[in-house]
């Protein structure tokens, strides 16, 4: 039999020991499976904030501002904007919805995108795309990198997500060739990751082994109490 001292360290001991850290991020190509992987959050589109066959644009110093997330390029040069486009404002495509795209100039031969978020979270999703299915690079405010080798061509998005076990408050996209090249992103969710399934047993088994713990030294007590004659 374990000594209730022993069953007590074997608790603390549980409790201290953190969950398998998950080497960077973890990305998900299916929304269905990421959205069963995050909780709470928001949800950003760009429907109704652009008439059919238009677009409206938004100087690339300051950004866009929707529901408290902004998007904004990084290292703007003069002629660079942020432009919300009408799903069927491109001759010879029709995307799902209205979108975000970046416009700008192709002289600067790197293309890039920030999305600010209004809190720390360690969920993100989003459909996006390219014109030309370049290959596209994300970096995380929280030192997280990675890459992805192709996307979604023109007229066209395809969802990608990321949990992260560190918070991170923003996102920023990269993409490197250039001439006509362009980003499009759609239908940004945030929010908090579920704890990992190791996370919440190794949890349970050290709450499991306290509660014994405390029973023990109950029925230890009443057993040393004296007998009435």
């Amino acid at each position: 039999m374990i000594h209730r001292s022993g069953l007590l360290l074997i608790g603390l001991v549980t409790l201290a020991t953190p969950a398998p850290a998950a080497a960077g991020l973890i990305a998900y190509a299916d929304a269905g499976a990421f959205q069963a992987a995050a909780a709470g959050g928001g949800n950003i589109d760009f429907a109704g904030m652009v008439q059919s066959h238009q677009y409206v644009s938004y100087p690339a110093s300051g950004g866009l501002s929707v529901g408290g997330v902004t998007f904004s390029i990084a290292n703007p040069v003069a002629g660079d904007a942020v432009n919300v486009t009408s799903r069927n404002y491109y001759p010879g495509a029709t995307y799902a919805r209205d979108f975000l795209v970046n416009a700008y100039v192709p002289s600067a031969n790197t293309l890039t995108m920030t999305i600010t978020l209004p809190t720390p979270v360690t969920a993100v999703g989003l459909d996006l795309g390219t014109f030309k299915g370049g290959a596209l690079g994300f970096a995380f405010s929280n030192g997280a990198t990675f890459t992805q080798s192709g996307t979604a061509t023109f007229g066209q998005t395809a969802f990608l997500g990321f949990t992260s076990s560190p918070p991170f408050t923003s996102l920023t996209i990269t993409e490197s060739l250039s001439g006509g090249e362009a980003l499009v992103i759609d239908d940004l969710q945030y929010g908090i990751a579920a704890p990992e399934p190791a996370s919440v047993a190794l949890l349970a088994s050290g709450l499991l082994a306290v509660g014994c713990r405390r029973l023990l030294g109950r029925r230890t007590t009443g057993d040393a109490a004296p007998r009435a004659a």
